[in-house]
């Protein structure tokens, strides 16, 4: 009998359950299904598809289902909408359509917004006067969560139902009598909603800054009194992910805060402007961020560094600041600390003039007392942009990356060679640079040019177009995830080989994982693309 001298195994890693039932056969590959584990994305509250249909018994309903007309973006023809338009019936096409022209641009802004702040109808507003009324529908700004905008909704009500004019914030082209106190009366209710409208957004607006400042101030007590500065530092690392703007003012403040109090102009304005010159369009990720906004990009991995000479230094001169300035800056009574911003760049994308595989960045961040609370909080200029891509790589920053990462990102290891393949697997398919840096071996981390290399290979197999955000966008992306390894020096490494399949009309992307049994378990040490194993 002869025996082959590798053992060859074969992985299906399918993007969800198994289709059927079926037991292999005895000698068949081993294989098994695959939960990519997606989070799904949360609905809007009151206007999903499972929320109960609103009626037109009372203007509250008709606006709230108007609003829903819109952000379904229905065209006025189908139930049960189709009888909500008070239109009058002498309103011919051209007019109409100059009419819905106008209705499209409220439209716009309505399905524009962001799913945790949907659009609404502030139902304690509406003003009411017999068979007419008007009501408010509040548009909450997508990137900034303390701006509201409004638009009004004219209501008739006729047969017992009441319907909703497509003019905004008008009784104009509807179906009202030609009754002179009838006429009377709406354009009083139309100059009163004038009046309001604009007070009723400035009130949420408010509202919701005031809402934001008593947060800041509840989550000073309760998560940053009494913790050490490296607690803070991964608290702040969590919050920046997170996104929410009041957290982020807790712990982080421009260089110019002073002690004029917790005010929106103080604390939050910034934060804000620096989040919102974010561009969320995968291909547009590396124009120009703010510094704040580049640490929140779901790629970047922040890692906070231990105590060093360099923290005195700006990051950002230090390469071309004269001796006597560094000298200087040493001698500052400042209590400095820093994280570091690492992320694999995309395809494509390089420094210039350098092939580098990743963007390696340190931010210094002063660490003050509050004036309003005498807590810690750190200063950085949250909203400066990068002027260029001219940041030389800093091979002493790398350094304390490869030191300090894994105090904040345990080493990630399996005891099976199935599972470290089918974990690298589902982060190759994710694009979870992360989880992938997590389950390199300890060789990697020994060095700079270790540390660079494998980034450098990651980057490599990422790159592909299967594995970019735009195909993972695409809606007809319904992926299959294969994978194929062979046990290699006495069962000491293992050559893997994953295939991405986007779509079922699609055929295999291939690349290659390298790993090695460790005293932990299975860990990465490298990837290519040459001569894929047979899936």
């Amino acid at each position: 009998m002869k025996f082959l001298p590798l053992a060859l195994l074969c992985l299906s890693l399918p993007c969800g359950f198994s289709a059927g039932t079926q037991e292999p056969p005895p000698d068949a590959p081993a294989s098994f299904p695959i939960n990519l584990d997606k989070t799904p994305e949360g609905g809007s509250e009151g206007n999903g598809d499972n929320a109960p249909m609103p009626d037109q018994s009372t203007p509250f309903n008709a606006a709230k289902l108007l609003l829903r007309a819109l952000q379904e973006k229905t065209d006025w023809s189908a139930e049960p909408y189709k009888s909500l338009p008070a239109t009058s019936p002498f309103v011919g096409p051209l007019k109409l359509k100059s009419i819905l022209s106008r209705m499209e641009a409220v439209q716009a802004y309505v399905t524009a917004s962001s799913p945790e702040r949907p659009p609404f109808v502030d139902e304690a507003s509406i003003i009411m006067d017999g068979d007419l009324a008007m009501a408010y529908i509040m548009l909450p700004d997508r990137t900034n969560p303390y701006v509201y905008a409004a638009t009004a909704v004219a209501l008739v009500k006729k047969n017992g139902k009441w319907k909703a004019s497509l003019t905004p914030g008008s009784f104009d082209n509807t179906f009202l009598p030609f009754n002179d106190h009838v006429r009377q009366q709406a354009a009083q209710i139309s100059t009163e909603a004038k009046k309001k409208i604009f007070g009723l957004a400035h009130q949420y607006s408010v509202a919701a800054v005031k809402k934001a400042l008593e947060h800041i101030k509840r989550f000073r007590v309760e998560a940053v009194k009494g913790k050490s500065d490296d607690e803070i530092k991964k608290l702040l690392i969590r919050t920046v992910k997170e996104g929410d703007p009041a957290r982020i003012a807790a712990l982080l403040v421009a260089p110019y805060y002073m002690e004029s109090a917790i005010t929106q102009s103080a604390r939050l304005t910034p934060v804000v402007k620096a989040m919102r010159l974010q561009d969320r369009n995968p291909e547009n990720r590396y124009i120009q961020p703010t510094n704040l906004s580049f640490m929140g990009f779901p790629n970047t991995i922040l890692v906070p560094l231990q105590p060093h000479p360099d923290d005195q230094l700006d990051p950002n001169k230090r390469d071309d600041q004269p001796e006597r300035n560094k000298n200087e800056a040493k001698k500052t009574e400042k209590d400095i600390h820093s994280i570091a911003a690492m992320t694999i760049l995309p395809p494509r994308m390089s420094l210039p003039d350098i092939d580098k595989p990743a963007l390696i960045y340190r931010y210094a961040l002063e660490k003050i007392q509050d004036p309003t609370d005498g807590f810690p909080v750190f200063k950085m200029y949250v909203g400066d942009a990068f002027s260029s891509w001219n940041l030389k790589p800093d091979e002493s920053t790398t350094s304390r990356i490869i030191a300090d990462f894994h105090r904040t990102y345990p080493a990630l290891a399996y005891s099976e060679p199935k599972e470290a393949v089918s974990a690298a697997g589902r982060a190759l398919e994710a694009g979870d640079s992360l989880t992938l840096i997590r389950m390199l071996a300890p060789s990697r981390f020994a060095s700079v040019p270790e540390f660079e290399e494998a980034l450098k290979q990651l980057k490599a197999v990422m790159s592909k177009e299967e594995f970019q955000p735009s195909s993972r966008n695409r809606k007809d992306y319904k992926p299959t995830l294969k994978g194929a390894f062979e046990l290699k020096d006495g069962g000491t490494s293992l050559k893997a080989t994953i295939g991405l399949k986007p779509t079922p009309k699609s055929g295999f992307t291939r690349c290659n994982l390298y790993f090695t049994r460790t005293e932990k378990g299975w860990m990465l040490t490298g990837a290519d693309d040459e001569k894929p194993l047979n899936l």
